[in-house]
């Protein structure tokens, strides 16, 4: 006979499968403690790049004489060959090689957009992202300079338009231009993203 006194497995609340961890009174399983941390991270990423944002634009404000701190968030928790963020999905070879902070501060840039009313250009820019993430013709720097330059310009669509640097802003239009250009796919996304950024940066 068994041990009478032997407790039985305790259960996923969410799928049934064995539990590992209790978190507030619910039993999780592996897979769903690990979206449960993930879910965390994306609202800290979130909170992180409104954060980065007033930093910058305080940089800015007093002329970059003394650099704020930045937050800097570790890499996204995920198990397996696909990591899934608030709007781009990276799989594949892609994981592991292309820099995923900055594809990071992509999605939450691309979040904060959205939550800020810039819905169309949110969805644009997700689109251009996840084609240049897919992408197979272009080099991992590459993609990680497109995912640079479209960061810093979703930021500068969010600032206040009196702390935006237009010569700077254009330059950055051109070159991630240039840079797209290279791949007829992507210049055809790009084409129907250019004219919303413009619109948002008042250029």
């Amino acid at each position: 006979m068994g041990d009478p006194n032997s407790q039985p497995p305790m259960a996923c609340s969410q799928c049934g499968k064995p539990a590992v961890i209790n978190f507030g009174g619910h039993d999780l399983c592996v897979d769903h403690w690990l979206k449960l941390q993930q879910a965390n991270y994306l609202q800290s990423s979130l909170v992180a790049a409104q954060f980065n944002l007033t930093a910058e634009q305080l940089d800015r404000a007093t002329g970059g004489i003394v650099r704020t701190s930045r937050i800097e968030l570790p890499r996204v928790p995920f198990i397996g060959d696909t990591l899934t963020l608030n709007n781009i999905n990276i799989s594949g070879s892609n994981v592991g090689a292309i820099n995923t902070v900055t594809v990071q501060n992509l999605d939450a840039s691309i979040t904060v957009a959205e939550t800020q009313g810039q819905t169309d250009l949110a969805n644009a820019v997700n689109k251009l992202a996840q084609a240049v993430v897919d992408n197979t013709e272009i080099n991992v720097a590459m993609k990680d300079e497109i995912a640079e330059q479209l960061t810093y310009l979703m930021s500068q669509v969010m600032a206040k338009p009196e702390d935006r640097s237009k010569g700077i802003i254009r330059s950055v239009l051109n070159g991630l231009k240039d840079s797209i250009s290279i791949t007829a796919s992507l210049l055809t996304i790009w084409n129907k993203v250019e004219p919303l950024l413009h619109a948002a940066l008042g250029i």
